[in-house]
C-alpha cells in the first residue's frame, strides 16, 4: 500500500468513527450508530475540530447539534482537556463558541469565544474546499482567521438514543447536572474500584476537586472507601441498583475509555503521515517517523480500554484503520 492510499484509508476510518459517535448522539447520518463504549462529549468535540476539517458536513452537523444541545457540554472540562492536549485548533474552537453566542446569548461560551489578538493570515477551514470569494465568506469565521462559506443552521438532529449505553454520559448529566459529580459517577459505574487520581485523569478535573467530591459522597452512603489514606479506593456501595436505574446490562461491563488520549494519539499519527515530504522518502524512513510518533504516544493504546486498539504499534500501524472499523461495529 502506498503512503497516500494509507492516509486516505486512515482518514476515512477516523471520519467513520466521528460520524458513528455523533449519530448515536442524534446527528442525522448514514453510518452505524456507535454502541460499544460510553462516548465522551468534550473529547469528541475536540476531535471533530480536527477531523471535521476534512468533512464540512460533519463539522456543520456538530455545530447544529451544539445549537440544540449545548446545555449538555461542560465547558470547564472542555477547556481543561483542550489545555491538556496543547490547545490545538484553538481558533477553530473559538469560532465554534462564537457561533453559539451569536445565535443565542449563551454566557457559558463567552470565555471560549475570545478573539485572537491578531489574525495575520486567513486560512481555509476545510482542507478540500478551495479559496472562497470575499462575497461568500462567513463573517464570524473571518474574525478567527478562518475562511469558509457562511454556516447555516439546518436543525436536522433527533434526540440522542437514551437506550444506547454509549450516551450514558449525557443521561447522567441530565440527572445530576452538567458538573464534575456526573463524571465521577460515570467513572465509578465503569470500574469496580478506583483511586482519586484515576478519576481525575479520566475526567480532566483537578485532583483536589475530585477529592472534595468523593469525600462528600462518602457521607451519602452511596460511595464507599477503603480505610487506607495513602491508597484509598472508592466504589459504589450498591452498583447493581445503579446499573438497573441507568439500564446497564450485567452481561456487557460498562466501558468508558480515555477518549481524549485516544483521539489525540490518532490525530498525531495522521497529522505526521500527512506531511507531503514523506511521499518522497523510503519506506524505512517512514517507519522511523512512525516510531517517533509511537514514542510520543507511549502506552495510550495499550491502556485505553478498547480491545481492538490494544495491539496497535509500529509493526502493525497499517492495520489501525481496520482496528478502528472493528471498534465501531463491536
Amino acid at each position: 500500500m502506498s503512503l497516500k492510499d494509507y492516509r486516505n484509508e486512515l482518514k476515512d476510518a477516523l471520519l467513520d468513527l466521528a460520524w458513528s459517535q455523533w449519530t448515536a448522539l442524534g446527528v442525522a447520518g448514514h453510518t452505524k450508530e456507535y454502541s460499544a463504549q460510553v462516548i465522551d462529549l468534550e473529547s469528541l468535540i475536540l476531535f471533530t475540530l480536527f477531523i471535521g476539517q476534512y468533512d464540512q458536513r460533519l463539522f456543520d452537523s456538530m455545530l447544529d447539534w451544539l445549537q440544540n444541545n449545548g446545555r449538555f457540554v461542560n465547558t470547564q472540562r472542555l477547556i481543561s482537556l483542550h489545555k491538556k492536549n496543547g490547545q490545538k485548533n484553538a481558533n477553530i474552537l473559538s469560532y465554534v463558541a462564537a457561533n453559539l453566542t451569536a445565535f443565542e446569548s449563551r454566557l457559558k461560551w463567552h470565555k471560549l469565544a475570545k478573539r485572537p489578538s491578531s489574525t495575520a493570515e486567513t486560512k481555509p477551514l476545510f482542507k478540500d474546499i478551495p479559496s472562497i470569494s470575499k462575497q461568500a465568506r462567513d463573517e464570524i469565521a473571518l474574525q478567527y482567521g478562518l475562511e469558509r462559506n457562511p454556516y447555516k443552521f439546518l436543525g436536522k438532529q433527533t434526540a440522542f438514543n437514551k437506550s444506547n449505553i454509549a450516551t450514558l454520559q449525557l443521561k447522567l448529566r441530565g440527572f445530576f447536572g452538567v458538573n464534575s459529580r456526573a463524571e465521577v459517577i460515570l467513572i465509578l459505574l465503569s470500574k469496580d474500584y478506583c483511586k482519586n487520581q484515576d478519576i481525575a485523569n479520566s475526567t480532566g478535573f483537578s485532583w483536589k476537586s475530585i477529592q472534595d467530591i468523593l469525600f462528600e459522597m462518602t457521607y451519602s452512603g452511596i460511595v464507599s472507601a477503603t480505610q487506607s489514606k495513602k491508597s484509598r479506593l472508592y466504589h459504589l456501595s450498591n452498583i447493581e441498583k445503579w446499573n438497573s436505574i441507568f439500564g446497564i446490562s450485567e452481561i456487557n461491563h460498562l466501558k468508558f475509555p480515555t477518549w481524549s488520549d485516544i483521539f489525540f494519539s490518532l490525530e498525531q499519527l495522521y497529522e505526521t503521515l500527512e506531511n507531503p515530504k514523506l511521499d518522497k522518502v523510503s519506506a524505512l524512513s517512514v517507519m522511523g517517523v512512525v516510531e517517533k510518533v509511537f514514542q510520543q504516544i507511549g502506552s495510550v493504546f495499550l491502556q485505553c480500554g478498547i480491545g481492538s486498539l490494544r495491539e496497535a504499534n509500529t509493526t502493525n500501524y497499517l492495520n489501525i484503520p481496520n482496528m478502528i472499523n472493528t471498534m465501531i461495529i463491536e
